[in-house]
């Protein structure tokens, strides 16, 4: 998965906003109809002027006044179908925007899916090279069968009830073996120097000096780490 395309994606959906297919269209029937409205509206009112002005000739009132009823009839019209299509247009844009948010939300939780496949996916590899390695410390220091079978038996206990709830060893009495899962606690030799610690061992870096996470760490020089070089030079200050 790449992350950064996935964020530019939403972004760019997101900047883009809901697409109205008639929305340009239907604009124009709405300036053509408060056009209308606009000319109806100075229509009746000449109407009105030319049956009230001081007049030397007669008017004949029914017929201004006929006049003036259709006229108002069809300003009325227009004004009803102009309403008519603002809520029409409203309703549309509002499923529209909803829609749009749905598809949005849709990425933003397939993105989320697939961060959290790759980051079980990391833990579960790093949980494995972490068991993994203990056990050879175990077979390296305990070669007796009935020891070796106590400290597996041990150590899947530590797995199950001395692991809180962000993945940190943590001894009898919450006491955390080390900090926060960051920086240097993230590393892999750091846990296994915890779990060795828990179970009375001492990890011999060199059995694991040849293993991916070693070869990382050494190239990463991931402080903290034994596989990190040793930094030379004067002190600090």
């Amino acid at each position: 998965m790449n992350t950064h395309t996935d964020i530019s994606a939403e972004e760019a959906l997101e900047a883009e906003g809901p697409l109205d297919p008639d929305g340009e269209r239907e604009t124009q029937l709405l300036c053509v109809l408060a056009r209308l409205t606009e000319l109806g509206m100075v229509l009746a009112e000449k109407l009105v002027a030319q049956a009230t002005v001081d007049n030397v000739a007669p008017v004949d009132a029914g017929e201004v006044g006929a006049a003036f009823a259709k006229v108002s009839r069809g300003v009325r019209m227009t004004v009803m179908l102009e309403t008519r299509l603002l809520k029409e247009r409203r309703l549309r844009r509002d499923g529209l925007e909803a829609a749009h948010e749905a598809r949005l939300q849709a990425m933003r939780e397939a993105r989320w899916a697939e961060e959290a496949a790759e980051e079980n996916e990391r833990v579960e590899k790093q949980q494995n090279a972490i068991d993994e390695a203990v056990k050879d410390m175990i077979r390296a220091e305990r070669p007796e069968g009935y020891e070796r079978e106590r400290l597996y038996d041990r150590l899947d206990q530590v797995w199950v009830k001395d692991l809180d709830a962000y993945g940190k060893l943590v001894l009898s009495g919450g006491q955390s073996l080390y900090g926060e899962m960051g920086g240097e606690d993230a590393l892999v030799s750091k846990q296994i120097a915890a779990f060795c610690k828990a179970l009375d061992l001492t990890p011999d870096w060199d059995l694991w000096k040849d293993s991916v996470w070693a070869r990382e760490e050494a190239e990463d020089e991931a402080e903290g780490s034994p596989y990190a070089t040793p930094k030379t030079g004067p002190p600090d200050g």
